[in-house]
């Protein structure tokens, strides 16, 4: 992660990529795009940071986002991490979900990051990653829920 000094304003552009599956006789979604561009525009003077593919590993984010000053590195503890970036703004690229089988704890990390910063006057935004998009492709069935929301999709227990 590294951190750019923004003076002026500026403004960034993220691609949020929508996925949608008409396989296995899925419905495809409609979407008012002049409403819910996938283009987000964000003019800002304050530092951005950007970070991505936690892969369900919510030690290591924690130890990036303290190294970056954006959280007190003190307290990792999806539930009790504190925002320490002021009036910063924090981009997640995606993919948080996968590879470890902490994904809930990045989701949680990641949420009480969103709402601290907002009461500091920081902005925290998330995409969606690719694997994001395949879980919620085939998401999990009934019979095997708790392994799937344990790994977050991972079902051949690959890494």
């Amino acid at each position: 992660m590294r951190q750019s000094t923004v003076r002026s304003s500026i403004g960034i552009m993220l691609t949020i990529i929508v996925c949608g599956s008409a396989a296995n006789g899925a419905a495809i979604a409609t979407r008012d795009w002049t409403k819910n561009p996938a283009v987000v525009q964000l003019d800002t003077p304050e530092d951005i940071f950007a970070i991505g593919d936690p892969h369900g590993d919510p030690e290591r984010l924690a130890r990036a986002l303290a190294a970056a000053k954006l959280i007190d590195g003190a307290t990792i503890t999806p539930n009790r991490v504190k925002w320490a970036g002021g009036r910063s703004v924090l981009v997640v690229t995606g993919d948080l979900i996968d590879k470890w089988t902490k994904s809930l704890e990045v989701i949680a990390l990641l949420q009480r990051l969103q709402s601290d910063a907002a009461t500091q006057g920081g902005q925290v935004i998330i995409t969606m990653g690719n694997h994001e998009a395949e879980f919620l492709a085939d998401p999990p069935r009934e019979e095997n829920e708790g392994v799937q929301l344990s790994t977050a999709g991972r079902r051949d227990g690959s890494s």
